[in-house]
């Protein structure tokens, strides 16, 4: 029989990969993931395969958990109109932002609709009732998944000028990394890792 919970995410891909079609569809239909985005991942690879069926479950699939997020928007977005307490309308915006951040950030976006999506995300952003600390590191979550370079590492050095937090230092150095900047990549990291020792990420190519 085949064992779901024996299959990691490469197993998968290279399952994917292989000629056997009814184990193919057989991993499709029983494939549960807690991450939207792995699930998005695995099924668009499943559209490159050469079985017909497997293409059309993928697509299908990916067509269901694009309307099902859709109809979840909607219906909190009509929900809201009645709403008049503030504490549950403090609530409802928070949900519809959430939903909004796993729409962009699920992989079922692409180009122009995903540029529509996280500005709309970016706004509801900018009205939620919550603090400004909590907000900032939402925008820095937010952006690191947009063509916004800049303002994503504006935020990023703002944000360590401020509280110092090792983590956002982390993402600041695979920032960098990711750009090629490896002198100024090698540069922060002596600079950070002076104050903070181990708890600064090392860079992948300095661990060898």
């Amino acid at each position: 029989d085949y064992d779901l919970s024996e299959f990691d995410v490469m197993s998968s891909y290279d399952l994917l990969l292989s000629c056997n079609n009814k184990n193919k569809k057989r991993f499709l239909f029983s494939y549960e993931s807690k991450d939207p985005k792995l699930k998005v991942e695995i099924l668009q690879r499943a559209l490159l395969d050469e079985n017909t069926e497997v293409i059309h479950y993928a697509a299908t699939e990916l067509n269901k958990l694009d309307a099902g997020l859709q109809e979840k928007i909607n219906t909190l977005e009509k929900e809201r109109e009645n709403i008049t307490d503030k504490n549950k309308l403090k609530e409802t915006d928070y949900k519809i932002y959430k939903l909004y951040r796993r729409y962009v950030n699920s992989g079922l976006l692409v180009e122009e609709i995903l540029n529509f999506y996280q500005n709309k995300t970016l706004e509801l952003l900018q009205d939620l009732d919550i603090n400004e600390k909590e907000k900032e590191l939402e925008k820095i979550d937010l952006y690191e998944n947009t063509k916004d370079k800049e303002e994503y590492e504006r935020l990023l050095k703002d944000r360590i000028d401020k509280y110092s937090e090792t983590d956002i230092i982390s993402k600041y150095l695979r920032f960098l990394h990711k750009e090629n900047r490896f002198e100024e990549l090698l540069l922060k990291y002596k600079e950070y890792s002076k104050k903070y020792g181990d708890k600064i990420e090392k860079p992948v190519f300095l661990e060898s």
